[in-house]
């Protein structure tokens, strides 16, 4: 491996191969983003590249292509979150969000979604208005289900952040939405924290109604951990 690599950083060959190469990984990312966001799935094959993603992403921002860095780590969202790479994550998001103000509205906001989302968990106060900028991004495309899906995680961030009104409000506007586009996966969890956020309002039946409905929608779609 290692003489290879020296035999091609002496070729003329060296910059399409490395373009070639950060093309095939975000295509990777991007095939693996539907799955991820269903945040039930496992990350292992994702696991095992880890390395040639980095590569991707460092080539890619070297090359100032803020767009595809954004198309990239925004795809990894959940893959961030799942291993705790919430920092770098972020931070490779952060700068390409500062430095992509071209980046079309779908493509920043999915890189705002996954950065409001880390930050929010990092305990950062940026994370939900990165969230809502976001939401109102995908709401102004029409894109549906990754509208539902920002709605939700800033569902959960508001819940988190005690302001349960706000946070029920979104949360069953995304759950309503998600199922009319046949998603399973992320109703669970819709309903999950619509039970979290009953109980801190202090209504215990609607907690133990939104929790059992949401165990039944886990064992029917199989989801262990939910």
């Amino acid at each position: 491996r290692e003489y290879g690599l020296e035999r091609l950083e002496e070729s003329e060959e060296i910059e399409g191969v490395r373009r070639a190469h950060a093309a095939f990984f975000l295509a990777v990312a991007e095939r693996a983003e539907p799955g991820l966001m269903k945040l039930s799935s496992r990350v292992e094959p994702l696991e095992a590249d880890l390395g040639n993603l980095r590569e991707a992403l460092g080539w890619f921002e070297r090359e100032g292509e803020a767009e595809a860095v954004l198309s990239l780590a925004g795809a990894l969202q959940i893959y961030w979150y799942v291993t705790g790479r919430w920092s770098e994550g972020r931070a490779w998001l952060e700068r390409a969000l500062a430095a992509g103000g071209g980046a079309p509205d779908a493509v920043r906001a999915k890189g705002l979604l996954a950065a409001g989302y880390l930050a929010h968990y990092q305990g950062d106060a940026r994370g939900s208005p990165w969230l809502r900028e976001s939401l109102a991004l995908f709401r102004a495309a029409g894109d549906a289900y990754r509208t539902a899906f920002a709605q939700f995680c800033l569902g959960v961030a508001e819940e988190d952040e005690g302001d349960y009104a706000r946070a029920r409000a979104d949360l069953a506007e995304a759950v309503a939405t998600l199922r009319a586009v046949g998603d399973r996966d992320v109703v669970t969890y819709g309903l999950l924290h619509l039970g979290i956020v009953a109980f801190g309002e202090g209504d215990l039946d609607a907690a133990v109604a939104f929790g059992e409905e949401a165990r039944a929608a886990a064992q029917e779609v199989g989801d262990v951990d939910a």
